[in-house]
């Protein structure tokens, strides 16, 4: 009796390990998605291609992603609106703003193309999630990003 008690114990201390580290690992992201890198800043953080605002429960604000280059970036955001307003909001590190409307809402707002460490990522941040601030916010993370 005494060793299924102990062997029942054992079993249960695996599985409370297992899913620590199962919830932990869900926390900090893939560690291949090269989104994981983005430093958090002003409340904004990035995992597995999700931004999330840290000062609002985590709530999700936008995606970023990995891109090839500028071209690519620009590319994609001028094929959902040719007349998307562009303006660089940072020289040094060069951060690049979109201001995008198109017929697909879904897909309206404000995108930035950043580097950051040698690689160049596109952010999005949708117009039904934009609070007071949030285009400051994103612009600043995006900024502290570029290494």
């Amino acid at each position: 009796m005494d060793s299924r008690i102990i062997c029942v114990g054992v079993i249960v201390i695996i599985l409370i390990v297992a899913a620590a580290i199962v919830l932990s690992n869900g926390e900090e992201g893939d560690p291949s998605d090269p989104t994981n890198s983005l430093m958090e800043s002003n409340m904004i953080k990035a995992v597995d291609g999700v931004l999330y605002d840290t000062n609002n429960d985590n709530k999700e604000i936008g995606t970023v992603k990995q891109i090839s280059n500028v071209s690519a970036g620009s590319d994609e955001i001028y094929s959902i609106d040719p007349e998307a307003i562009e303006s660089i909001v940072s020289a040094d590190p060069q951060v690049i703003e979109y201001m995008v409307e198109s017929d697909d809402a879904s897909k309206d707002g404000v995108y930035w193309i950043f580097a950051h460490e040698g690689d160049l990522f596109l952010a999005f941040n949708p117009t039904d999630v934009m609070g007071d601030g949030m285009v400051g916010r994103m612009t600043e993370f995006c900024t502290n990003n570029g290494i």
